[in-house]
């Protein structure tokens, strides 16, 4: 299944590198680029890489995410509770908003 993550274009090296690690809370993912967008934008970033990643449909470390205000965002959000490899990103969009 294809999610896509949300971050600071700056981290972008890092991520070709190393893959998306995981931090204390997980990986934040959605089922949409755009959506992905709008957790960045809401803290005032502007400069943002959104990635697409692949992940198995029934992976038991992709949890539903429900710390959000679904009437807000408009979307379902998901934490996945592992780092993501390189091998499964498959693509990214940089946005940049003025």
């Amino acid at each position: 299944m294809k999610f896509y993550h949300a971050t600071r274009r700056e981290n972008l090296p890092n991520i070709l590198n190393e893959g998306i690690k995981m931090h204390c809370e997980g990986i934040f993912l959605c089922e949409k680029p755009e959506d992905a967008v709008k957790f960045l934008v809401v803290r005032g970033i502007k400069d943002i890489l959104v990635l697409e990643v692949s992940i198995r449909k029934n992976s038991k470390k992709l949890i539903e995410s429900f710390d959000h205000s679904y009437q807000f965002f408009k979307c379902r959000a998901f934490i996945y509770m592992d780092n993501i490899e390189q091998e499964n990103i498959s693509n990214y969009l940089a946005y940049k908003f003025n």
